[in-house]
């Protein structure tokens, strides 16, 4: 997952890209495989949430090749969480599934 831009600004757009791969083992890699990029149709289920712990759905489209995209404006400035909510609750740290960015004044 990524942002941009990478140091958003509250009250601005912020776009969101999620890559879809698969998991091949590969026990020379740190979390076991390696991944390789694949399109796949699935609804991620994503939300963003924001410094005061309010939950903000985050609609996304599947794009070109293995991209998915969507967009979301924060309000509020300091630290936001992007998590896709199918890992939950755990969200495994090799997942992928959580990203975490300030968003300024």
């Amino acid at each position: 997952m990524a942002v941009s831009p990478s140091r958003p600004l509250a009250g601005h757009v912020v776009r969101l890209q999620i890559r879809t791969y698969a998991p091949i083992v590969d026990r020379t890699r740190r979390c076991g495989y390696r991944l390789v990029a694949r399109r796949v149709s699935y609804p991620f289920k994503v939300q963003a949430v924001g410094p005061n712990r309010v939950i903000h759905r985050v609609r996304v489209r599947q794009a070109r090749g293995n991209l998915y995209v969507g967009h979301f404006v924060p309000l509020l400035a300091g630290r936001w969480t992007i998590r896709v909510a199918n890992f939950g609750p755990s969200y495994p740290a090799c997942s992928g599934s959580v990203i975490r960015f300030r968003v300024s004044k």
